[in-house]
């Protein structure tokens, strides 16, 4: 008897984190159905992938009835000049169409990937899956509502949400450590706020595709929800000064007193349920320097 290839579909797939996704599913022998804003250039499929054009907030995706998988890591991010307007029908009103269309697949799982930010304002010194929420952002709010969502359709859709840290690698944007990595690589001066706190708030995005594919593989029931970091731990001083290293940065570095709760995360219940092994903090920075020279 042949085995069926297995299928997933990614959304948000021509962005960072989700073209990292959509090259490890295919590497791993999957077939990707990867629904992006606009084709890409030089054709619509290959071998692997095929591509779903469309905005997931409006239009109706031609979903696979044969799907094994959904990743949804499409959703607006927090960017400058991003809305309220954008935060609701990228993040929420995009995931209620998502579990819409997908309701008569017949329980397929989603991968959704949430962020660290629904908890808003932190007063803990360790973060975890029990954190209370105070005062999020419009757009951790909204990654709260997709979480909300998901939970209720929990009966037909099976569905592990990913609270991740800043996701650092090729193409990374939106973490602070990516921004400190930007202006190292302009020399330009850094700011630092509770330079001697420990710090592992990042993964590297090879890591976190790893990890979402062993999660594509395996069987999911209900809902649940884990927080995701590096293992181990640096200060926020050490942190910068790896980057500036490895950049050869001539970046002046000023510390300035600030009263705002660091914080470290913890992915034990990530390892202990679902092998979640993430490499250390270190590491992680190491790689994402390198890749940056």
């Amino acid at each position: 008897m042949v085995r069926r290839e297995k299928s997933v579909l990614i959304t948000g797939a021509g962005g960072f984190i989700g073209s990292h996704l959509r090259h490890r599913f295919a590497e791993a022998g999957w077939r990707v159905f990867a629904q992006v804003r606009r084709p890409p250039a030089g054709g619509v499929a290959d071998t692997t992938t095929t591509f779903l054009p469309g905005d997931l907030a409006t239009t109706a995706l031609p979903l696979p009835k044969d799907l094994d998988c959904i990743v949804h890591a499409a959703a607006r991010s927090p960017h400058p000049g991003a809305t309220l307007e954008d935060f609701f029908q990228n993040n929420i009103l995009a995931t209620r169409r998502l579990i819409h269309q997908a309701r008569p697949l017949g329980g397929v799982p989603i991968l959704y990937l949430s962020s660290l930010s629904l908890y808003g304002e932190i007063t803990e010194a360790v973060v975890n899956e029990q954190t209370p929420r105070t005062n999020p952002t419009p757009y951790g709010i909204s990654k709260y509502w997709g979480e909300c969502l998901l939970r209720e359709e929990a009966k037909n859709l099976p569905a592990i949400a990913l609270r991740l840290p800043g996701v650092l690698g090729v193409g990374a944007q939106t973490p602070w450590l990516a921004q400190v990595a930007d202006k190292l690589k302009r020399d330009a001066p850094i700011t630092l706020f509770n330079p001697e706190s420990p710090f592992n708030n990042a993964v590297h995005v090879t890591d976190l595709a790893d990890f979402i594919l062993l999660l594509a593989s395996g069987e999911r029931h209900g809902f649940d929800a884990v927080t995701l970091a590096s293992s181990g731990e640096i200060s926020i001083r050490q942190a910068v000064a790896l980057l500036k290293s490895e950049i050869g940065s001539y970046s002046a570095i000023e510390v300035v007193p600030n009263r705002q709760q660091s914080f470290t995360v913890s992915s034990e219940r990530a390892r202990r349920i679902y092998g979640y092994a993430p490499h250390a903090i270190e590491t992680v920075l190491h790689r994402f320097a390198q890749e940056l020279t």
